[in-house]
């Protein structure tokens, strides 16, 4: 509409031009009939006066024209401003929901610095920043703008995008923290972690919260594991205080004993204490602890004994390949 204001411009100057120059045509004519002393035209009913007014009604309505125009343009104007706010104010929203959605899907950084910077970025999350989309919008309606040449969003694709930007982080969130827990676990179950506070609670002979030097050496040696004190000494200074260790200590030292490893000890260890120290895997423990495919691939792996499994022989034969 801009550009039709020359075009228009031109048309009403060489409208009043042309009107201008036939106006002086009849006068001029008027004056010589008037000369002549020639009091009655038979050739036409109209006077100049009457010529004068049709001229004065038309510069009239390309003044009136003129003003229209200028009123549209106006409003034009106002509602191509109120689209470019609304896409200003829009854009940067959609455009950073979408980038740090892709951030978040393909980051390559550890478990705990994916999360921070999810945290980070719910942190961030502010439904008031929706407020002025919206404001905007409510003014484009009233306005009567049905189309935004400005932006391919509504604010109500905004507000969507919003909510499941908001959904998809609390998601993430939930799942990097279950995989860190994990990764702590070091994939040890959480049947495993039940057997592992049950051996805690039978080796805790006091009942004091605390397994100490002594009653830590038993349970060692009920996993097949004999260490010299100093040995026992080491463990309860890095898991405990030196003196016993705690149920958080000792399941610590379990997951580190039970979770995943490539030794051929670690992994008998992980065996002796679902079997309660049993030399020979039984079927009704590891049905506690263990699902049915793994037990069923030793089933058909592992070497029969005593009414159950010989771990420690498949284990042998699996790290001699």
């Amino acid at each position: 509409m801009q550009a039709y204001a020359s075009e228009l411009e031109n048309h009403t100057k060489s409208t009043r031009n042309e009107a201008e120059k036939k106006k002086a045509e009849y006068e001029g004519v008027e004056a010589e009939l008037k000369q002549l002393n020639v009091k009655e035209n038979v050739y036409t009913s109209s006077s100049v006066a009457d010529l004068n007014a049709q001229c004065d009604s038309l510069i009239k309505a390309l003044d009136n024209r003129q003003s229209k125009y200028k009123s549209e343009l106006a409003r034009q104007e106002a509602n191509d401003n109120l689209c470019k706010q609304f896409a200003a104010a829009a854009a940067p929203i959609s455009e950073s929901i979408v980038s740090n959605k892709d951030k978040i899907t393909n980051s390559q950084s550890s478990l705990e610095d994916q999360l921070a910077f999810v945290v980070q970025r719910i942190g961030e999350t502010d439904a008031k920043q929706l407020s002025e989309v919206h404001a905007l919008s409510d003014k484009l309606e009233a306005a009567g703008v049905r189309h935004n040449p400005h932006s391919h969003l509504s604010a109500k694709d905004v507000q969507v995008q919003y909510d499941q930007y908001v959904d998809f982080l609390a998601r993430k969130k939930k799942s990097l923290e279950e995989e860190i827990e994990h990764k702590k676990l070091r994939g040890v179950t959480p049947e495993q972690i039940k057997e592992i506070e049950a051996q805690f609670r039978f080796f805790d002979k006091n009942k004091n919260n605390k397994i100490e030097l002594k009653e830590f050496k038993a349970c060692l040696y009920s996993l097949g594991e004999e260490k010299k004190k100093d040995e026992i000494k080491a463990i309860l200074d890095k898991h405990g205080d030196g003196t016993g260790i705690t149920l958080d200590g000792f399941k610590e030292f379990m997951i580190n004993s039970l979770g995943d490893n490539d030794t051929k000890d670690e992994i008998n260890a992980g065996f002796k204490l679902i079997n309660r120290g049993g030399e020979v895997a039984k079927l009704d423990l590891m049905d506690q602890v263990m699902s049915s495919e793994d037990i069923e691939y030793l089933k058909q792996n592992a070497p029969q004994a005593d009414g159950g499994l010989n771990y420690q022989a498949w284990s042998e034969a699996v790290f001699s390949r």
